[in-house]
């Protein structure tokens, strides 16, 4: 039967609405048995010289007989009978069974109209292929075909999940796997994360990728396909995304239906799906094997761990270990990389408001352990690679910070090449753990793809700049804090990794900060090995070390707060943030250690005899720097200083304290005018 024989092209669309397919290129495209309404996997092309009046093809491997038995079903034919010479002409039969399909339909002669078109994009926005909605309700498939048009044979073309840009805009968002893209727009509608898979796609590994280490919702329809899909979804996202739950809307008939019947559902939406349990194979293994026959696994192959029955964990077994006395010099040492703050295995942290130095000074420190150099004074243990993350600042902001520091250190790029690794959360986030109101949940799939960059890599340090962007929990709540805080130092550990984390205080009011200050719950310092603080210089400070007010900012001092395992520093360390060019018309801030001055400096015993002899001829000299006859004036005569400028006086009034601290000078009671009491200075001990 040709395809002429049929006759006008209104009776082949009338053919293809019988079969639920479209016409392309001469041919059928339609469902295959067993698949969804918006499957094209079937290809039914009209033959006068096949046995039965037409030719199938399935794109999909499915049973050639099952197809053609499928393809006389759903043209109201009876099943080919063994005996061919009993059954009428195919030709005749198929042209009864399109008149019948016409009178049944009673739908106009023309093609169903479409009422909506769903765009499916890559990255960038580019449009791959097209779900189309008619009215009456079915859908069809077509992608551009180069040349202007469109062919309705998907064929090779990249299968993606709908709405990626939005999904890779927001990479740590909780997303809403819904059954359609109707929904998708009605849950994207309120500001979410929403997507689906066109009819017919499977869950494969570039969608999954995309999915990993989130929060996913799946949104269940209230029917047997609603909820095979689900099904389908649950299991192929269960140990790819942090967490997943199914939430289904009883008597609704999916969420943009529960949407529509009240205004106020929308505000709900989030809370409602939160309170749904995660969902676990285990829970849910006989719900899914009854399921299992009827394709509920969406075309999904089963795990070797989802074929296996469930079984109950075995009970944990816990021993005690008795203590064995090992020989001291036997034990190994601890394996310190940068003075005794950065040390293999251990978590230790940073604390300091924003602006005040802290990335600066974890960037010359890196530069340091990677080119094996004491740039801050400090000589690394051995040269070690190291990996800077930064969760705020786009990649760009990070280069100029580490070229600027290298610069002011005179790092060449041979110096540090391979040994420096830098990234940023816009691409690459980091969240290892969210809270839910079931509790803090870890991301597995994330925590295992840091342990493995960090092993390929041969990271020997890594720096998370700030904590609080490597993590989605209430940072006052101590359980959750101690859950991350754990696990960052579980890494460490597996890994033989220092990890550094620096963290945000409180607001103190212009109080100096401490280890106590540390943001949010104290669980994050108890878990770190060693915590530091960085404080910028006070008015105070500033007056003493001769620098002028408006200049301190540049200068913080480092305090280690708390060194669980070495002892506190004698004396704080001080940094500078000086201002480095780069030639591009930036100048960016890099750190260099600066020295407090030394009153000392230059002053010689000929110099202290000096001193003691003009103290010693004239007087009586008093204490007090108000005093007329302040002790600071002899002392400036016999050092040639003048008092009139600022760092003459401040150097005057630090020589003098230390002078009566160890004896040289001693301050004595006495009296001065009107027979008050006053506190002279005298010679002490001779030089």
């Amino acid at each position: 039967m040709a395809e002429d024989h049929i006759g006008s092209p209104a009776s082949l669309q009338q053919l293809a609405a019988a079969l639920g397919g479209d016409i392309t290129n001469g041919q059928i495209l339609a469902p295959g048995p067993g698949h969804s309404p918006q499957d094209r996997s079937l290809s039914v092309k009209l033959d006068a010289g096949a046995p039965e009046g037409f030719l199938i093809h399935s794109f999909s491997g499915d049973d050639p007989i099952a197809c053609r038995h499928h393809v006389r079903l759903r043209l109201g034919l009876s099943p080919r009978q063994a005996n061919g010479g009993k059954r009428r002409r195919a030709e005749a039969e198929i042209e009864e069974a399109l008149a019948a399909a016409i009178t049944a339909q009673a739908t106009s002669s023309k093609a169903t109209p479409v009422v909506t078109r769903y765009d499916y994009t890559d990255e960038n926005g580019t449009v791959l292929y097209q779900v189309q909605r008619h009215q009456p309700k079915r859908f069809t498939q077509r992608r551009p075909d180069g040349n202007g048009g469109w062919s309705y044979q998907l064929g090779d073309v990249r299968r993606v999940l709908y709405r990626l840009p939005e999904l890779l805009k927001y990479p740590d968002g909780t997303v809403f796997v819904c059954e359609g893209e109707k929904d998708a727009d009605n849950v994207a509608a309120l500001g979410y994360c929403a997507t689906t898979l066109s009819g017919g796609s499977k869950w494969i590994d570039e969608h999954l990728r995309v999915m990993a280490g989130r929060d996913l919702i799946v949104l269940e329809d209230d029917d047997e396909t609603g909820h095979k899909k689900a099904l389908a979804a649950a299991r192929a996202l269960h140990g790819v995304a942090a967490t997943v739950r199914v939430v289904k809307f009883p008597g609704f008939k999916d969420v943009s239906d529960w949407l529509e019947a009240d205004t106020r559902n929308a505000n709900k939406l989030v809370e409602t799906c939160f309170d749904a349990p995660l969902w676990t194979p285990l829970e849910n293994a006989a719900r899914a094997d009854d399921d299992s026959d009827s394709g509920g696994n969406g075309g999904v192959e089963p795990t070797p761990a989802q074929q296996q029955t469930p079984t109950a964990a075995p009970p944990p077994t816990i021993v005690a270990s008795p203590f064995a006395w090992r020989e001291p010099t036997s034990l190994p040492q601890r394996a310190w990389l940068y003075g005794r703050h950065y040390i293999r295995q251990f978590v230790t942290c940073t604390i300091a408001p924003g602006g005040h130095g802290k990335t600066s000074l974890v960037i010359v420190e890196a530069l340091a352990l990677a080119s094996g150099s004491a740039l801050l004074g400090i000589t690394p243990t051995e040269r070690a690679r190291v990996w800077l993350w930064n969760g705020e600042d786009p990649i760009d902001e990070v280069d100029r910070r580490i070229t600027a520091a290298m610069i002011q250190h005179q790092i060449e790029p041979q110096h540090i090449e391979g040994y420096l690794f830098r990234n940023t959360g816009r691409d690459t986030p980091i969240v290892l753990a969210t809270q839910t109101r079931t509790g803090t949940i870890i991301a597995k799939p994330v925590v295992n793809a840091m342990i493995e960059a960090i092993k390929q890599n041969k990271i020997s340090a890594l720096v998370i700049d700030p904590f609080v962007k490597s993590h989605k929990v209430n940072e006052s709540d101590n359980n959750a804090i101690d859950a991350v805080a754990t696990q960052w130092a579980e890494i460490a550990d597996v890994t033989n990794c220092a990890i550094e984390l620096l963290h945000h205080p409180r607001k103190t009011g212009g109080a100096e900060i401490t280890v106590e200050d540390s943001r949010g719950a104290i669980a994050l310092i108890n878990a770190s090995r060693s915590a530091r603080v960085l404080n910028k210089m006070s008015r105070q400070e500033a007056e003493d070390a001769g620098i002028e007010t408006r200049a301190a900012w540049r200068y913080f001092r480092l305090d280690n707060g708390k060194a669980s395992m070495a002892p506190p520093p004698e004396r704080a360390n001080w940094y500078q943030l000086v201002s480095v060019p780069l030639g591009n018309g930036d100048d960016v801030g890099a750190v260099a250690a600066w020295t407090w001055p030394d009153p000392f400096a230059g002053v010689t015993m000929h110099d202290l005899r000096a001193v003691q002899k003009e103290v010693g001829e004239g007087g009586p000299w008093r204490s007090d720097i108000r005093a007329d006859n302040w002790a600071g004036k002899p002392i400036a005569r016999a050092l040639k200083l003048d008092l009139a400028k600022d760092n003459d006086k401040k150097k005057v009034k630090s020589m003098l304290k230390v002078w009566i601290r160890n004896g040289m000078l001693v301050e004595e009671e006495g009296e001065g005018r009107g027979r008050h009491a006053v506190k002279l200075i005298k010679v002490g001990t001779r030089a």
